[in-house]
């Protein structure tokens, strides 16, 4: 009888694209920043296991880690172009953060629950991506007007109505 040895990083990782891709992730500019950030490093520790699943995962603050596929699905759609401005409203863990920043963005991102913004911070600090991102505590729909215009917003949340400030801060085209 053999042993089942469990997985290797590399195995799960594979597996994780695999299942991206089987739901239809196409981009490769996407999958290429979900092979480069570990989601467990941004999960809470008791829900690393679930990292590599397509799960939202709670966060503190009644917050949730978004699933991998809506993730995907979203940065699709924002058309990153290396080199681009990006604010992101709602740092979570800071896992999209580190994508963004994965995909060459040069990222803003706003929280407003301090605990939030602090956690993501040191798992920032630690994902090799640190030097292109700017973390903040701070209202990502009253943004500050002093942090310039964007090529994308990315807003992590729902709203009912995209504030006029949000707006603003769009760079022309």
């Amino acid at each position: 009888m053999t042993e089942e040895r469990p997985a290797s990083e590399g195995e799960r990782t594979v597996a994780f694209l695999l299942s991206l891709r089987a739901q239809g992730v196409r981009d490769l500019s996407v999958l290429r920043a979900m092979e480069k950030v570990a989601r467990e490093r941004f999960a809470p520790a008791r829900f690393a296991d679930l990292a590599r699943q397509d799960v939202s995962v709670p966060l503190p603050c009644g917050q949730t880690m978004t699933a991998p596929h809506t993730v995907a699905a979203l940065l699709t759609a924002l058309d990153l172009q290396a080199g681009a401005r990006v604010l992101e409203v709602g740092t979570g863990s800071g896992y999209v953060t580190a994508l963004l920043a994965a995909m060459g963005g040069a990222v803003v991102s706003l929280e407003r629950y301090r605990t939030l913004a602090l956690a993501a911070q040191e798992r920032v600090a630690g994902s090799g991506f640190a030097g292109a991102i700017e973390l903040r505590q701070a209202d990502g729909l009253q943004p500050d007007r002093t942090l310039g215009r964007f090529e994308r917003i990315l807003v992590n949340g729902v709203t009912p109505v995209i504030p006029e400030m949000l707006l603003a801060r769009l760079a022309p085209g």
